[in-house]
């Protein structure tokens, strides 16, 4: 190795340390009820700082010349800006007003202020949204940590993406059997879907929902003729990775999770489909995809797939969909009612009790629906960040198109890119009826996935 090239290797943009960090950031979030709990959050927040810090130390310090050497492209003023959207929403929403001008704010007039008391934020309930806000710092080391990684980085982190959703799993089916007490005091709802270190089973479902699709491609491209030539170590590789798919569809059946599975069923059924079209005439990869996906199935049917569908009863569904549908609706009316202001970062909790329905009883802490609750808490600000997100995510499907249409067959590359936006699609679907993007192991997740999709060469 020249000098020069040792060189590019030890002061790059992301080195071992700061990568090492990274990775140590992606380990440690699920675990603690999925970054989910004060404590060990203010952690994993000084944590994602130290990450970001050393992102921008080995920026600054390498040279024109080794920044030219990195096979990605630096980001462009729009991903630029949705990484500062925090900041944004810190300075629109913690800056002090003048009383009289806050009183007149949509929503805000229900809400005096103490005597004496000239002026006020515009968010409801500063404390939870400065809470919120730095929450959001993991989200943005996610999407910096994968979007600024090279292509042998970003292909180890999707090895840990997929293994820490199989860890996840294995924990999981471990509750569905003698050892429930491996869900350290939090109790399982009624249904007896198994949560793994999560606080629930829909965010627990959707955290390996999205790494599905990396699991996929790395069974296809284990697979004898795709990735390595027939040996018996190749062999041993694509049962290994058949048994944690396996592992990864049995946890997510396991958790009962309906809008859980079906996100799984959708993104998993598009990830075989891209594949497929990958490839020009039948070779016999394709009867090796099909037989693993029988053994899916025959295991899933064997592991209790009967107590899912029971899930899906004409009672118990109409149920669920008719809680949830009165919940959107009722949160719809608060979005409505503070726009375009929006209530505040983190003031769901305490401001949703006015607009509760009569004969809901229980205490509502979100929406079930991440986009009515960000948009009733970030009013304007949210469609504007939300249209930013589409806009990017619309012009690179197009680039990626147009890099596909030029090669005859896909790139290992573009392959992972993709897998990546399915596993994002996963938590898009899901976040419809669900707050995954509330809970900081799938923010932080998705937030990766996107900076992966995002890249550039």
């Amino acid at each position: 190795m020249t000098l020069q090239r040792l060189q590019a290797k030890q002061t790059g943009l992301l080195g071992p340390v700061s990568f090492g960090a990274g990775v140590l950031l992606l380990v440690l979030v699920p675990i603690f009820r999925a970054g989910n709990r004060y404590v060990p959050l203010i952690g994993l927040e000084w944590l994602a700082l130290l990450v970001l810090w050393l992102l921008a130390m080995r920026s600054l310090a390498g040279s024109p010349t080794l920044a030219n050497r990195r096979d990605v492209a630096p980001l462009g003023i729009g991903e630029w800006l949705l990484v500062l959207s925090p900041l944004w929403a810190a300075l629109l929403f913690l800056t002090p007003l003048p009383m009289a001008f806050w009183a007149g704010l949509p929503g805000h007039a229900a809400y005096p202020s103490a005597p004496g008391v000239g002026w006020r934020s515009l968010s409801l309930t500063p404390d939870a949204t400065v809470a919120s806000l730095l929450a959001g710092i993991l989200p943005v080391t996610g999407f910096m940590l994968a979007r600024t990684a090279t292509s042998a980085q970003l292909r180890t982190l999707a090895t840990v993406w997929v293994l820490l959703a199989l860890l996840q799993s294995v924990w999981g089916l471990l509750q569905a059997g003698p050892f429930k007490e491996l869900g350290f005091g939090v109790s399982v709802d009624a249904a007896g879907g198994v949560i793994g270190s999560f606080g629930g089973r829909n965010n627990f479902a959707n955290f390996i929902a999205m790494a599905l699709p990396l699991a996929i491609l790395m069974l296809w491209r284990s697979l004898p003729g795709v990735g390595r030539a027939q040996s018996r170590r190749s062999m041993w590789v694509t049962a290994l990775w058949s048994l944690a798919l396996l592992v990864l569809a049995a946890a997510v059946l396991a958790s009962l999770s309906r809008a859980g599975t079906v996100a799984a069923i959708v993104v998993s059924l598009l990830t075989v489909l891209l594949l497929l079209n990958t490839v020009a005439k039948p070779h016999r990869r394709w009867y090796a995809l099909g037989a693993a996906v029988l053994v899916v199935l025959a295991v899933l049917i064997s592991a209790g797939v009967m107590t899912l569908i029971a899930r899906f009863e004409d009672d118990a569904l109409t149920q669920g969909v008719a809680g949830r549908w009165q919940l959107t609706e009722s949160s719809w009316q608060a979005a409505q009612a503070f726009w375009p202001t929006g209530s505040g970062p983190g003031s769901f909790a305490n401001v949703y009790p006015q607009f509760q329905p009569p004969g809901m009883l229980a205490s509502i802490e979100h929406a079930h629906n991440d986009y009515v609750e960000l948009l009733m808490e970030f009013g304007a600000l949210f469609v504007v960040v939300a249209a930013l997100a589409a806009g990017l995510i619309a012009r690179q499907a197009i680039w990626l198109w147009h890099q596909a249409s030029r090669v005859s067959r896909m790139p290992g590359s573009l392959q992972l890119q993709l897998c990546c936006a399915l596993g994002l699609l996963a938590v898009l679907l899901h976040s419809w009826v669900d707050y995954n993007f509330r809970i900081p192991a799938n923010a932080t997740l998705a937030a990766c996935l996107l900076g992966a999709f995002l890249r550039r060469k």
